[in-house]
């Protein structure tokens, strides 16, 4: 943030590039630090399970960044051998610890092992904007900061 008079100091030397030098957003989104509604309150705990709670293995087979009404996400499609809702909540967990920086994160569960088939899904909010980005538009549905469903 800038000082009294206009004065920057170091740490907005890193301003994302297509900002104003006001830390405007040329498409009309403020800078994260600096406002808009809701966006210093944070969801959750974005502490990692812990080695005792055994996250199961996954790897993220594709991963599609988003940007829209200012609010960024990213899109995931993961591959795991988890098949009830606590092996896919700690890994919901996870990975709302390695992308605390974006508003959402929605996942997409899969089994590759055998036939290619929906598993599961969880949404990940972080902010306000980012519940609503996923459709919750009354505000987050928990104080988690996730939802996890396993498909029947």
């Amino acid at each position: 943030m800038g000082r009294a008079g206009g004065e920057r100091i170091a740490e907005d030397a890193d301003i994302v590039e297509g900002t104003e030098p006001s830390g405007e957003r040329v498409d009309g989104c403020a800078r994260r630090e600096s406002g808009g509604e809701g966006r210093g309150i944070r969801i959750g705990d974005f502490a990692p399970p812990g080695e005792a709670e055994g996250t199961p293995p996954y790897e993220v087979l594709e991963e599609e960044r988003v940007e829209r009404d200012c609010v960024r996400a990213v899109r995931l499609l993961v591959d795991t051998r988890a098949d009830d809702e606590a092996g896919y909540t700690l890994i919901a967990r996870d990975l709302k610890a390695k992308y605390e920086d974006l508003d959402a994160v929605t996942v997409e569960f899969t089994d590759t092992s055998g036939a290619f088939a929906y598993e599961g899904s969880a949404l990940i909010f972080n902010t306000p904007p980012g519940s609503y980005y996923i459709g919750y538009s009354y505000g987050p549905p928990n104080n988690e900061g996730y939802i996890v469903d396993v498909a029947d």
